[in-house]
């Protein structure tokens, strides 16, 4: 059985390049994490689901994941325009990118990006969200 703390450090391995790349701009985070009065602005990566591979390496765990990165701007300004700039930018960023462990992720396959029209957790901001497809291998 697989320990259910090993996915932290899958979502934690992400975080740790975003905020490479956005930490001086943005406050980065696990969108689990996220309660009210967030600090913005900010961007969020969640692991939405795991989908079983039916070739299996030895000892090896593998699922396709999806994964989606929230870009969040206040309401002032031009945030709609910061917000959507910066969703087509983070669409690049995750595309081909393995976080640096290439033992561990596949590359990541950008799917989409698309305003967030109504989010329950982050209600005061603009919000974008980026989607993208990737393969994880977890030794047993």
């Amino acid at each position: 059985m697989i320990d259910k703390t090993v996915l932290n450090p899958i979502t934690d391995a992400i975080i740790s390049e975003f905020k490479k790349k956005y930490g001086d701009d943005y406050l980065i985070g696990d969108f689990e994490d996220v309660e009210d009065g967030v600090e913005l602005p900010a961007i969020f990566i969640q692991l939405i689901n795991l989908e079983g591979v039916s070739n299996r390496i030895p000892d090896t765990f593998r699922a396709n994941c999806t994964f989606r990165a929230y870009v969040c701007e206040s309401f002032k300004g031009q945030a709609k325009r910061r917000v959507r700039d910066t969703a087509l930018d983070v669409a690049a960023f995750v595309d081909g990118n393995f976080w640096g462990d290439v033992n561990t992720f596949s590359k990541g396959i950008f799917e989409y990006a698309e305003e967030d029209g109504f989010n329950e957790k982050i209600d005061s901001a603009e919000i974008w969200y980026i989607e993208w497809q990737q393969e994880i291998y977890i030794k047993k």
